[in-house]
């Protein structure tokens, strides 16, 4: 029996089959059947603790038995510095080995078991790291061919030794990158890190790209351990995309090039879905067969600032008559001007019918001595491309003159022009260098358009039945205006200064006019005779625009100024956070075995010093009686910080009953 007992302690169920039969009382040739056995002497004879945890067959040489968790199962549970719970458990010397193992875990005792791992282990212990840095219970579960073995309880306390951020920042530029620094305490493991942003991107080993963004922006960047989120970053990201197109077109002629000008504070690229674009903006357009449409993209600093979309239209090599006229008098001649037309004789102009010929190669004269129309046909490679129709008049002799004629008026001035009383038909007016308009009695009234300091010259017409009969030719006189209104604007950053309203940057926008009538009218209203000033709570970018009137002119001007950031900025105050732990533990009190709920608030942010109500600590005794085991217990506790600012938990607690 004693060999037996030492062959099923080894666990290799290598004993012989003689000391096996032997063992139980068996003879040798039994031993290839399947015999019931006395537990009690099975029991002894393998260690067990009574008849009730073993059970025994023979099938050839191999014993195999029931077999439970010792209470001593799980040896050893640490918690180490990088929040990882490290378990390890073991069988007795003596005992078989499970075939595997399960880890469990659940947060409290009413709480139900979630697997965690499930590993095939045919040694005695093992060790696996779970992540799981928060209060709750492990259970350790033995699986073997004959059902699972007595599960062992492990309580878990939450420790605290994450990592945090060492170089914040509190502002970058759009496009702009900052590598993060973490520091780190014992244990830690860096390949449990990550990071996470709200805008923007950050790699695994920390450096932020910021995003571009259309206005000032804050994001925020998370340091993550475990998954958990346990430092942040706010960070104030500076709008610099400013690029924008000053003469983008509408359409561009296929084949040809074009010049891009643009305004920006910063260098800037340029892409086009057509063509080409070099590097001081020239666009070598593409020859297209189609009208086809190109966007072109300002880009600064990677970003896009500004994008067009320009049709490129195909050119009409057709040719054509571009001055065509509706009518011509008899002897008169018309000069035609044809577009596109080739190098070669194989365009020319004709005349298809009326009173009309073609002198040279593109004059055509009125003929005959009685109206008619001309129709004139332009002619290419023997097909007519274009048609100009002309009505030709016969000239008609009128009398009249201009009766009160000038010599000099002012720019701006106004002379009514009165004709002779010979001209019997109807009079008419034309003129230059100013315009005329016809009155009731006959007259014109011709007022002089502006010219320049040197003065200019005019003209009046007097037509009879559309027929020039006189002229009268004059000089127009400058007025002397005042000087051209000229406007600008400079800034000045006074500083940062502390105002009821908080820290405040401080810059006076300044105003430079010139010429006008010498009174001027702004907008915005112009302050303390000084100019304008903007206070501002924060770096950043800023455009000011201001306009200024004088004589019914206006002009407009702006100015960019860059606002620093504060070289003495207020400290930063986190918002006000707290987190509840509870435990639950019996022990001996003066009235006697009393269960223990205790609840913990703590706090961090805010402004310290921290009041706590009830108590930073509450603890409710209980004792183990029908009425109380099983039940919920509940406590809130809340902090409240020097501003007055407020957090509060709520915390439940199981009574469970006394253990010992």
């Amino acid at each position: 029996m004693a060999l037996a007992k030492t062959a099923a302690q080894v666990g290799t169920n290598r004993a012989s089959a003689r000391a096996v039969a032997a063992a139980l009382g068996l003879n040798e040739g039994d031993k290839s059947r399947t015999e019931s056995v006395n537990r009690r002497y099975l029991a002894a004879a393998l260690g067990f603790d009574g008849e009730g945890n073993a059970g025994m067959t023979v099938d050839g040489v191999v014993a195999r038995a029931n077999a439970r968790l010792a209470d001593d199962i799980v040896s050893t549970v640490q918690v180490d510095g990088n929040d990882d719970n490290i378990l390890s458990w073991g069988l007795p010397d003596g005992w078989l080995p499970p075939v595997s193992w399960k880890v469990q875990w659940r947060d409290s005792a009413a709480a139900s078991w979630v697997n965690l791992i499930t590993t095939d282990l045919t040694g005695w212990t093992d060790r696996e790291r779970q992540g799981r840095a928060q209060t709750g219970q492990y259970g350790i579960l033995g699986t073997t061919p004959w059902g699972d073995l007595r599960r062992a309880v492990v309580d878990s306390t939450r420790t605290l030794a994450n990592p945090s951020i060492s170089n914040k920042i509190t502002e970058i530029g759009e496009g702009g990158s900052h590598s993060y620094d973490t520091t780190e305490p014992a244990g830690f493991r860096a390949e449990e890190i990550s990071w996470k942003t709200t805008h923007g991107s950050i790699s695994a080993t920390g450096i932020l790209r910021a995003p571009y963004v259309n206005g000032t922006t804050v994001i925020t960047v998370s340091l993550l351990y475990y998954g958990v989120v346990v430092d942040t970053d706010t960070v104030l990201v500076n709008n610099t995309v400013d690029a924008r197109f000053t003469n983008a077109p509408l359409t561009v002629p296929s084949g040809g090039t074009f010049q891009f000008t643009w305004s920006a504070s910063t260098a800037v690229t340029f892409s086009t879905t057509e063509g080409t674009i070099d590097e001081d903006g020239e666009w070598d357009i593409p020859t297209v067969t189609r009208t086809t449409h190109a966007r072109v993209t300002l880009l600064q600093g990677g970003a896009t600032a500004q994008s067009v979309d320009i049709q490129i239209t195909v050119a009409d090599l057709t040719p054509e008559i571009s001055n065509k006229i509706a009518s011509l008098e008899v002897g008169q001649q018309h000069v035609y001007t044809i577009e596109n037309q080739k190098l070669s004789d194989s365009v020319y102009l004709r005349v298809a019918s009326g009173p009309g010929r073609i002198l040279g190669s593109a004059t055509l004269e009125a003929t005959g001595s009685v109206a008619g129309t001309v129709v004139v046909q332009l002619v290419e490679d023997g097909g007519v491309v274009d048609t100009d129709t002309v009505s030709v008049t016969v000239p008609v002799t009128e009398t009249g003159s201009i009766t009160n004629k000038i010599s000099t008026i002012a720019e701006g001035a106004s002379h009514d022009f009165a004709p002779s009383s010979d001209a019997s038909g109807t009079v008419t007016w034309d003129a230059t260098g100013g315009t005329v308009t016809k009155l009731a009695n006959g007259k014109g009234r011709f007022t002089a358009g502006a010219v320049g300091s040197a003065g200019g010259n005019g003209s009046v017409s007097m037509l009879v039945d559309g027929v020039v009969v006189d002229t009268d030719a004059f000089t127009v006189t400058d007025v002397p205006r005042p000087p051209p209104l000229a406007f600008s604007i400079t800034a000045d950053v006074a500083g940062w200064q502390d105002s009821s309203g908080g820290r405040r940057c401080r810059v006076n926008f300044r105003a430079n006019v010139s010429g006008g009538t010498g009174t001027y009218t702004y907008s915005p209203t112009w302050n303390l005779g000084y100019g304008w000033a903007r206070f501002y709570a924060q770096a950043r970018r800023e455009t000011f625009t201001a306009s200024v009137t004088s004589g019914g002119v206006t002009r407009t001007a702006s100015v960019t100024v860059t606002v620093p950031a504060d070289p003495n900025p207020p400290p930063v105050v986190l918002p006000l956070t707290c987190s509840m732990s509870t435990s639950n533990a019996w022990q001996d009190t003066s009235q006697g075995r009393r269960g223990r709920a205790t609840f913990g608030l703590s706090a961090s942010g805010g402004t310290p010093p921290y009041s706590f109500n009830p108590s930073s600590v509450v603890t409710v005794f209980y004792a183990a009686n029908a009425g109380n085991l099983g039940a919920a217990i509940t406590r809130t506790i809340t902090v409240t910080d020097a501003a007055g600012r407020s957090c509060s938990k709520t915390g439940t607690v199981i009574a469970t009953p006394d253990p010992g």
